[in-house]
């Protein structure tokens, strides 16, 4: 299962291996349901199918939104005291700014990966790589956030926006 590999990772380093690699369970939602409605079925499979729901639902850049959230939540259990919550997830978040630039930095492009597909790593611009950049917790350094914005600012940036895909690619 090549999903969340930072995350995997570094949850690993504390975690039962089983509980760190376990199969991804989702979300209930009644997608069965829907494809197997004559009425929807056309539609909803054509929309989960498309080039932009597959683009949208694999991108690696959760990995960093996901970093943000459990130590949003760590601060929040520090205000409340809540130890517990403490005690379980720092230890996970450790590592996982290391691992994170492991897994999706590349000094020699200068940018992070759009995504991480076993060992093949897709370099291709896009502005993916500023969620990583603008979260409040990043899981990368000043620095870092420093070159993915002049490389966003060089290739994806226009008048009116940014780019989804550089011109180079």
């Amino acid at each position: 299962d090549a999903n969340k590999i930072a995350l995997r990772a570094a949850a690993s380093r504390v975690l039962p291996h089983d509980v760190a690699y376990r199969r991804k369970l989702g979300f209930p939602v009644p997608v069965r349901k829907w494809l197997s409605d004559p009425a929807m079925s056309p539609d909803v499979r054509r929309a989960f199918e498309s080039d932009a729901a597959k683009q949208f639902f694999n991108v690696d850049e959760i990995n960093a939104l996901w970093y943000n959230a459990v130590k949003f939540g760590l601060d929040l259990a520090r205000v409340s005291k809540d130890k517990a919550f403490l005690a379980e997830w720092e230890s996970v978040t450790a590592d996982f700014p290391a691992v994170f630039k492991d897994t999706f930095w590349s000094k020699e492009m200068g940018y992070l990966a759009d995504y991480v597909d076993g060992g093949y790593k897709n370099f291709q611009v896009r502005p993916n790589m500023l969620i990583a950049a603008s979260l409040p917790f990043s899981p990368i350094s000043e620095r870092l956030k420093q070159l993915v914005l002049k490389r966003v600012m060089e290739e994806l940036l226009v008048d009116k926006g940014i780019r989804t895909l550089s011109p180079k690619d």
